[in-house]
């Protein structure tokens, strides 16, 4: 091979280098495109993911003060529980002091059923009494009526004799 020869190949396998070179040039040119596009989407990512964590504190501050909330309507349950557990023993006390009076009153309604009773039964005797009495006195009466005449009738005659 001579010289001129040697040169033009050499010549040529730069060219191939330097086309494949630029070709190089242009993959790495695009890659680094891409690359940008890539770190884009990762900085949009990160920011989504920053908001995506600020809502998910924001959220677990509400989850926190709904526990609180929640903690506190159960101290009240628990109170209105034992609240109710007290109204239950004053019911229960209340029951129990009604059916003492009504056990009272059922004593009570005997024995005034009975003194009334005995009671109705000495007025209707007295009663009976009384009428008889006054029955004897009425009669009486009307003997000394019958006597007060007759004499009345004797007077009359003897002052007409005499």
């Amino acid at each position: 091979m001579d010289n001129e020869k040697f040169q033009e190949q050499v010549l040529q396998q730069f060219n191939l280098v330097s086309s494949k070179l630029d070709s190089l040039e242009k993959g790495r040119i695009k890659t680094e495109e891409q690359f940008g596009i890539v770190f884009a989407k990762l900085d949009s990512l990160a920011e989504g993911q920053e908001a995506l964590e600020s809502r998910v504190d924001g959220i677990e501050t509400r989850m926190g003060n709904i526990e609180t909330r929640m903690d506190g309507m159960e101290t009240r349950m628990g109170n209105i529980e034992t609240r109710m557990d007290g109204m239950e023993t004053r019911m229960g006390n209340i029951e129990s002091h009604v059916e003492g009076m009504k056990n009272r009153m059922t004593k009570l309604e005997t024995r005034i059923e009975n003194d009334i009773a005995q009671k109705i039964g000495a007025l209707f005797d007295a009663r009976e009494v009384q009428n008889d009495i006054n029955a004897r006195i009425i009669s009486t009466l009307e003997r000394i009526e019958a006597k007060v005449d007759v004499l009345q009738l004797e007077t009359a005659h003897i002052r007409r004799v005499k």
